[in-house]
């Protein structure tokens, strides 16, 4: 078996290994194929999202970050949103979060109260706490989930969409159509 580097796209569309190569960029990362008879197109066990189902829910999540963008743009953070696939329950979520680093930790609260305001406005379920004395933000719209916590290094903001069961090429057209609506 010829081994080779992996290609950086289908490492940005797995969850586990684009953390392990966001958190160490000077690992070489090597995957195997997929064993004959198993799983090869990222879906196995359950059923996979109707891929209208999967379209509403990007268009549903650009708009909930259409939503956060002119108060992140008033702190000047213009630039699109970063996503990624995280696991969750029973599929993987599609991920749009943003870190503000330059953010003091009032200005970063003074954020997580807007955003708490224009989403509460929006008629989505808010609970406000703290963790390690920091402030922290959850919110939904009982399908879509907001994290926000502001930190003295820096404030960060994630949105989040149900788990979904997509395969591989799916997920990548998906994850690319919502990079796309929120650029």
């Amino acid at each position: 078996m010829e081994l080779h580097r992996a290609d950086p796209a289908v490492l940005e569309d797995d969850p586990f290994w684009s953390a392990v190569h966001r958190r160490h960029p000077d690992l070489t990362v090597v995957l195997l194929p997929d064993e004959p008879g198993g799983p090869s197109d990222g879906v196995s066990g359950a059923d996979p999202t109707p891929p209208e189902r999967a379209g509403a829910l990007v268009r549903r999540l650009a708009a909930g970050w259409r939503l956060l963008a002119p108060l992140l743009a008033q702190r000047g953070a213009t630039d699109p949103p970063s996503a990624r696939w995280a696991v969750r329950d029973s599929g993987e979520a599609l991920v749009l979060e943003k870190a503000l680093p330059r953010l003091d930790p009032d200005a970063g609260t003074d954020l997580l109260r807007d955003v708490a305001w224009r989403l509460g406005e929006e008629g989505w379920r808010l609970a406000a706490s703290t963790r390690a004395g920091r402030p922290l933000l959850r919110a939904t719209d009982g399908e879509l989930d907001l994290t926000g916590e502001a930190a003295p290094a820096l404030t960060m903001i994630e949105l989040a969409s149900p788990p979904l069961r997509l395969p591989d090429d799916v997920r990548r057209e998906i994850r690319a159509a919502l990079l796309a609506e929120v650029a």
